[in-house]
């Protein structure tokens, strides 16, 4: 799937964010995001999808966060995210889609991260007690793809269909 198909299955929910919104929100987090996706936020405000899509059968999407105006979506947006699980998402993270149970896909920001994309499991996570700020030491935390176009490209309608893929190739 290219980015374009990607964009034509997201309901959106508020027009894409002008570019002083991104470098805000770059500001907040104190990371540029990566190029591909800072161009993926310019064509998108974030919405629902009209279809849950999958990367494969644990890890699907059904909530693409955005920049949003309206207060009745402000649960979706980049910058709502941010805050709600700091202290609960390693600060090198950013989560940028939901999956519809809780858990999120994440965009690294930092270091040997930057770029990449994750999977954080809500289930698996740790006591505040024993939470830690490491990517790598967290164990409710997987590497899903290596950039936003190749987490974009595995995406699938039928969960299945990515897991056949993955075991023919």
């Amino acid at each position: 799937m290219t980015v374009a198909d990607f964009l034509a299955l997201v309901e959106p929910q508020s027009p894409p964010p002008a570019e002083e919104a991104i470098a805000a929100f770059e500001a907040k987090i104190g990371s540029a995001l990566p190029q591909n996706y800072r161009q993926f936020l310019a064509r998108c405000g974030g919405g629902r999808l009209k279809d849950a899509l999958w990367l494969n059968e644990n890890v699907g999407v059904e909530d693409v966060a955005g920049f949003q105006v309206s207060r009745k979506d402000v649960t979706r947006s980049l910058p709502y995210y941010f805050d709600l699980y700091k202290g609960r998402i390693p600060t090198a993270l950013v989560p940028i889609m939901s999956d519809g149970f809780g858990n999120k896909i994440c965009l690294g920001i930092k270091g040997g991260h930057s770029g990449k994309v994750y999977f954080w499991d809500h289930e698996l996570e740790y006591d505040e007690d024993d939470w830690t700020d490491d990517v790598s030491a967290s164990e409710n935390i997987q590497l899903v793809a290596s950039s936003f176009d190749e987490f974009v490209a595995g995406l699938r309608e039928d969960p299945d269909a990515a897991e056949n893929e993955k075991d023919h190739q």
